[in-house]
């Protein structure tokens, strides 16, 4: 969630976890680089409204490094947030931009909406072996999710292995952000036929808003 930081010290200090860890500032380092006075713009760097992610500027359109079409849409109109630079502000790496902040948009946001539906929800149990796990308000039903933003129907296919420990106890779903089945309305049923042409077992594929309209009583 704090893919630039102001002041690392105040964001750890914050965190109940992150504050009992020894030489944190060792690990702000390992995950973080200055940032550039190149990249403000008048003195305040742009930020996409969907990702929080630095914008660059293309002419008078700015480009993101978010794939969401409504985060691509908004910054090539111009539309973005702005913060004030100084020196000593921080942006996360981009190995884990990439592979960390950018598809955890998703997860972070199917554990709000399921907690706004009174679900008990956990992020990443046992070391991320899934991406979420929740159970029902009345306790009737347990999920495990793992949250796959690939844009690559046989890629995703070829790759996912299984829900693990979780299969014996939970309903098991594969969730993709809406944004992919609306650039590919046909992302199911391809990956449904190449896990089935490659001999893997079926899965549970669905979008967020998919899942959640399930879960609606």
């Amino acid at each position: 969630e704090n893919v630039v930081m102001t002041s690392w010290s105040t964001a750890i200090l914050m965190d109940p976890l992150l504050a009992t860890l020894e030489r944190s500032d060792e690990i702000v380092e390992a995950f973080y680089d200055r940032i550039p006075e190149s990249f403000a713009i008048n003195g305040e760097l742009p930020l996409c409204t969907v990702s929080r992610t630095i914008l660059r500027r293309d002419g008078r359109a700015f480009h993101t490094e978010c794939r969401q079409p409504e985060a691509i849409r908004r910054a090539r109109e111009g539309l973005h947030t702005k913060l004030k630079y100084r020196p000593g502000m921080l942006y996360l790496k981009r190995a884990f931009r990439t592979f960390w902040a950018l598809p955890g948009l998703a997860e972070l946001e199917l554990k709000r909406r399921l907690d706004a539906l009174g679900w008990t929800t956990k992020l990443w149990p046992a070391l991320d072996r899934v991406d979420l796990v929740a159970a029902a308000p009345d306790g009737s039903r347990r999920l495990a999710i793992d949250v796959k933003d690939y844009i690559s129907p046989a890629r995703l296919a070829s790759r996912f292995n299984g829900f693990k420990s979780f299969e014996g106890d939970h309903h098991c779903y594969l969730v993709i952000p809406d944004y992919i089945i609306e650039s590919d309305p046909r992302f199911e049923a391809r990956f449904e036929a190449l896990r089935a042409a490659n001999g893997r077992p079926s899965v549970a594929l669905a979008t967020v808003s998919d899942l959640l309209e399930g879960l609606t009583p």
